[in-house]
């Protein structure tokens, strides 16, 4: 069997096996023929931090205009990530933006969300949730600018390494009447599922509604806020009486750490014509796998299933036909 078909990224392997017509005769077909790079966690703390001062924005060419000018507090609609990506445990295929410097990734649209202090919204709220708040305060487009975006997907970037670029022009301060200025960044990576905020020029110091955030969050306890005068980030302090100017190729990474993969050498048992129990070893440090499975060919996968370690089985009671092969993968949750 040769794979071709889009792979379930992150952590995990995959393994093949038949239902026969037969129940006399069991068909089992394994082959652990991936290993997935990383993988993905139950809290944003266990992402790395890091920061540099000569990172260049994307020229973004043949980019797509998602929030146009004269916006305030304005949204953009759904839009596709291009890729499966994995944030907190979850992967997500959509991401959606505000003016005011922020992304909520999956299915629902996020909201005018502007006010980020602590006291009332910020990383706590979850109305907003998954969020990564590239430059989180009061913003507007501005006569001039807008809310861009582009999936990277050749050459360096082809599949398994593309790349989405989610691009802020706007006032900085908030000028709903003036030109924009100032311009930023949030880069979403394939495979690695690293977040880069970049920032260029017109990053001015910015007091007017108090302070701005920088981070990613997904919880009241669960996120990274940056303090940027000191180029570090927490996850136990929420820092959003930040007024200080940015200066042009500063950028931010919060990187997954790598899991290791699960082996499925141990297989599928217990099958029957219509059902079967999906088996692999345990990865280390894994704290749940998640589990997908179809038939060889279809074009969309069942799943995922999240399974709490340290359980390394999942049950596919019905639904199974006879005389068909399936495949199935395992991802490492650390």
């Amino acid at each position: 069997w040769t794979a071709t078909i889009d792979m379930f990224k992150e952590g995990g392997v995959q393994g093949l096996f038949a239902i026969s017509g037969d129940l006399k005769r069991i068909v089992l077909l394994l082959l652990a023929v991936f290993s997935w790079v990383s993988g993905s966690f139950a809290q944003l703390s266990a992402y790395s931090f890091s920061t540099g001062t000569t990172g260049v924005l994307d020229p973004m060419p043949g980019s797509t205009q998602v929030i146009g000018s004269s916006t305030d507090d304005g949204v953009s609609g759904l839009q596709s990530i291009g890729f499966n990506f994995i944030f907190d445990v979850v992967t997500y295929t959509q991401w959606s933006a505000n003016a005011n410097g922020v992304i909520r990734l999956g299915g629902t649209v996020i909201t005018t969300k502007w006010n980020n202090a602590k006291a009332t919204t910020g990383f706590a709220t979850t109305g907003i949730n998954p969020k990564l708040a590239a430059y989180w305060d009061d913003l507007a487009t501005g006569t001039t600018g807008n809310v861009r975006f582009l999936l990277l997907n050749t050459g360096g970037f082809s599949a398994p390494n593309r790349r989405l670029v989610i691009q802020w022009f706007v006032t900085v301060p908030r000028a709903t009447a003036g030109a924009a200025n100032a311009t930023f960044q949030a880069w979403l990576d394939e495979t690695t599922n690293a977040i880069t905020y970049v920032y260029g020029s017109g990053m001015a110091a910015n007091a007017a509604n108090g302070g701005y955030t920088f981070g990613i969050g997904n919880g009241a306890t669960n996120y990274q806020s940056v303090t940027t005068s000191t180029n570090t980030s927490s996850s136990v302090a929420h820092n959003a009486t930040q007024t200080g100017a940015i200066t042009a190729g500063r950028t931010y990474t919060f990187t997954p750490p790598a899991c290791s993969s699960p082996s499925v050498s141990a297989g599928a048992s217990s099958i029957t014509q219509t059902s079967a129990v999906l088996n692999w070893a345990a990865a280390g440090g894994a704290t749940a796998y998640n589990v997908q499975w179809r038939a060889v060919g279809a074009p969309t996968w069942n799943g995922p299933f999240t399974v709490t370690a340290p359980t390394t089985v999942y049950n596919i009671p019905s639904g199974l036909s006879a005389s068909t092969q399936y495949e199935y993968q395992v991802q490492t949750v650390c």
